[in-house]
């Protein structure tokens, strides 16, 4: 690299790094909803649908989000057989903020095949925690953390062959649970802002949602939620290098 001074070349090096890291973080993407104006999928064929008191706003922090009004909105996305993983790994992820905590009632952030079960996704309990299940009721649960207001980076990630099952808030592990698993097989929908079946509606914004067939690592989850290597502007996310991400359907 003759001619290149040592301070272009750091920073060269950086965008090398970035740019691997972000490649690495398109691997096993299934499905990707940006949340910007429209509910389709932006790296499949995984569109969904606006349902009820859900509708898109301009938050000052995050540009265009999803609001759903704790009564009836939500996102629908059918069922696909690429969206349940029987036992295979994977991770769920979402920005969440809240209209008001604590939490005193069960509420589903994104849920898939909660009317059929096994079912999987991120909630909300009554004892103001965070929820991450992947396998139905029972013991393939993870209950972890106090829900605050204001926004916050969700990872749920299931690791097959070791039976655990984590959970992540914004980049730090809350907790990690071994369980038995029976696998994610499920055919009902995915809901964002609610579960199918019951009155579990969630009142907040819901931000970047995706879905990937692997489990994401530590360094993963961090580097998930971070607005520089995402290449996301926080006052309007129509910049964000998602969109240069090759689609997979």
């Amino acid at each position: 690299m003759r001619g290149l001074g040592q301070g272009a070349l750091i920073v060269a090096m950086g965008l090398w790094a970035a740019q691997i890291a972000l490649a690495d973080l398109s691997d096993g993407i299934v499905a990707y909803w940006p949340l910007d104006d429209e509910v389709n999928d932006a790296v499949g064929s995984h569109d969904g649908a606006l349902v009820g008191g859900a509708s898109f706003v301009t938050d000052g922090e995050r540009g265009k989000v999803l609001s759903l009004d704790g009564v009836d909105g939500r996102v629908e996305i059918p069922h696909h057989e690429g969206l349940a993983f029987g036992d295979q790994d994977y991770s769920v992820a979402a920005w969440i903020k809240f209209d008001s905590a604590p939490v005193t009632a069960w509420t589903g952030i994104v849920t898939k095949s909660r009317d059929a079960e096994p079912w999987f996704g991120l909630w909300a309990t009554p004892a103001n925690q965070w929820h991450f299940v992947t396998s139905g009721d029972g013991g393939n649960r993870v209950d972890a953390g106090v829900v605050t207001e204001g926004w916050h980076h969700m990872t749920g990630v299931h690791v097959s062959a070791a039976s655990t099952s984590a959970l992540y808030e914004d980049g730090v592990l809350l907790k990690e649970n071994a369980n038995a698993v029976s696998g994610q097989t499920g055919a009902g929908d995915i809901w964002i802002g609610g579960a199918k079946s019951v009155t579990e509606f969630f009142k907040g914004w819901v931000d970047d949602t995706v879905i990937y067939d692997r489990a994401l690592d530590a360094d993963e989850v961090t580097a998930l939620m971070s607005e520089d290597l995402l290449g996301i502007d926080p006052k309007g996310k129509a910049a964000t290098t998602w969109s240069a991400l090759k689609r997979f359907e």
